[in-house]
């Protein structure tokens, strides 16, 4: 009896275990059973919900060769109310991962606030009725998280890496001295520096600011003002894009300019740090024949440059490597267009920190077909390195040489200019002290570049702005005023 007892005892368990675990099976059965009719359901609703939201959203326009011939040609204009009548449709293309640099496609609509087709202005009271000079602003804001949080990537996978110059020369993917938060910190200089120029260049035709994407259009700014144009880097960067985006590196970005879609044949191009002090004409930047324009002028300084053909990485300032990589550039050009080496090229002479006057064409001549594979080279380095070039210096002085290298018809000749410029810095120290120092440069001059050196971590931008809001206080007619009022404080009033 009591081995039967026993007995009756584990089998009585086995019983209540058994059902404890069919229940529990049952309870998981049902349970999956609903979820999945659930996420069934759900599916169904989302691709219901997807069709219906596809449906009603407008045709998407793709930014192909033919949308741009009718934007330049005027059709797409956003006063004239209309884009192409026949739109192409367009993949979305889009990215959220660190190493991407897509981003989504646009609307019609979107893309009509953005990308304007430019009208030619009335500079009849300068004397210049025909001529037509477009601005050109490269502008970054350190601070938004889609370019913040890639630049951090890209430093990681590029740390260790090398990029080889123009005269064979091996230097680190990233010059550190130049990968500087300052470099990318925003201190409202934009805003101001087109205050400038509606103050004292109210002549140009029209104005384009290329950023990173969507994410980095400034706040404050009007987007449908006819005047002013976005252009993003990938509407200016050539295939295959995923090789050069993104990038953090504007001597990249300066390469690919002339590339803007309506670009007036002759333009000036322009850093965010760069300010109008006093009235500017068209023959401050261009030579000019008969009301039309023979050539670009700029202001050199320095002693010559003189050109090095080595492996090891340049140890000076990154400003000094890349002209010496610009004027090895040059004194090649000999052999490749194959004039005599004895016709006596000028001297290789730095550029001042100025406004960059350009021509579409010779930019193109020069970047896409005398130097393609530096060229391509440069737009490959993501950040700043020694082994770049400076495409603006090494542009004007083949225009110097323009005569001797018989390039009469593809690069005009370029000559001294008459603008008075200066290039300055905020720096850390007094603000009423340098209030007066950069106040009396800008009294003296037409143009004053403003570097922000005012520390990598602790830095005061009210001062910055205050001082900006003294030179430059009338608004801008593509500013959001209510926008401006909200980021502009002026908190230290100068004695």
């Amino acid at each position: 009896m009591f081995v039967s007892r026993n007995a009756l005892l584990i089998l009585g368990t086995v019983l209540c275990v058994l059902l404890y675990v069919s229940t529990s099976s049952i309870r998981l059965l049902l349970h999956h059973e609903l979820d999945s009719k659930g996420s069934s359901l759900r599916s169904v609703r989302d691709q219901k919900e997807n069709v219906s939201a596809r449906d009603s959203q407008p045709e998407r326009v793709s930014h192909s060769e033919k949308y741009v011939e009718s934007l330049c040609a005027g059709k797409s204009n956003l006063q004239a109310g209309a884009f192409p009548s026949q739109q192409e449709k367009v993949v979305a293309r889009t990215s959220r991962d660190l190493d991407g640099w897509l981003w989504d496609d646009e609307l019609d609509s979107e893309r009509k606030f953005r990308m304007k087709t430019p009208v030619s202005s009335s500079n009849s009271t300068l004397g210049h009725s025909s001529l037509e000079i477009d601005f050109v602003f490269k502008w970054v804001d350190g601070s938004r998280l889609p370019h913040s949080q890639r630049k951090v990537y890209w430093e990681r996978v590029l740390s260790d890496k090398l990029r080889m110059g123009p005269s064979g020369m091996e230097c680190p993917a990233i010059d550190i001295q130049q990968n500087s938060v300052r470099r990318e910190r925003d201190n409202l200089e934009l805003l101001f520096a087109l205050r400038s120029l509606h103050m004292y260049a109210p002549w140009f035709r029209h104005i384009f600011i290329v950023v990173e994407g969507p994410h980095m259009i400034p706040n404050w700014l009007l987007m449908d003002h006819p005047r002013l144009s976005i252009i993003f880097h990938s509407d200016i960067f050539p295939e295959p894009q995923a090789e050069y985006l993104p990038t953090f590196n504007g001597h990249a970005v300066g390469s690919v300019l002339h590339r803007i879609p309506c670009l007036s044949e002759n333009y000036i191009a322009m850093d965010d740090d760069y300010f109008f002090t006093a009235k500017v004409v068209p023959e401050n930047f261009f030579h000019i024949v008969s009301g039309q324009i023979v050539g670009p002028t700029a202001v050199q300084e320095g002693r010559e440059v003189v050109p090095r053909s080595q492996k090891e990485c340049y140890g000076a300032h990154h400003h000094d490597a890349i002209n010496m990589n610009s004027a090895f550039m040059m004194s090649t050009i000999t052999d490749t267009l194959k004039v005599s080496p004895e016709v006596g090229l000028k001297e290789f002479r730095r550029m001042l920190h100025e406004p960059y006057a350009s021509s579409v064409s010779a930019h193109q001549h020069i970047l896409e077909d005398l130097f393609p594979n530096e060229t391509a080279a440069l737009r490959a380095h993501r950040f700043r390195t020694k082994s770049d070039f400076h495409v603006e210096a090494l542009a004007f002085n083949i225009a110097l040489n323009s005569n001797i290298l018989q390039l009469d018809g593809q690069v005009a000749m370029g000559r001294a200019s008459t603008l008075k410029c200066a290039f300055t810095a905020f720096t850390v120290g007094d603000a009423d002290t340098v209030f007066k120092r950069l106040k009396r440069i800008a009294s003296e001059k037409q143009f004053m570049g403003i570097n922000d050196d005012m520390g990598e971590v602790s830095f005061d931008r009210d001062v910055m702005t205050s001082f900006y809001t003294e030179l430059w206080p009338k608004a801008a007619p593509w500013e959001n005023t209510s926008a401006v009022a909200a980021v502009v404080i002026s908190k230290y009033m100068p004695n």
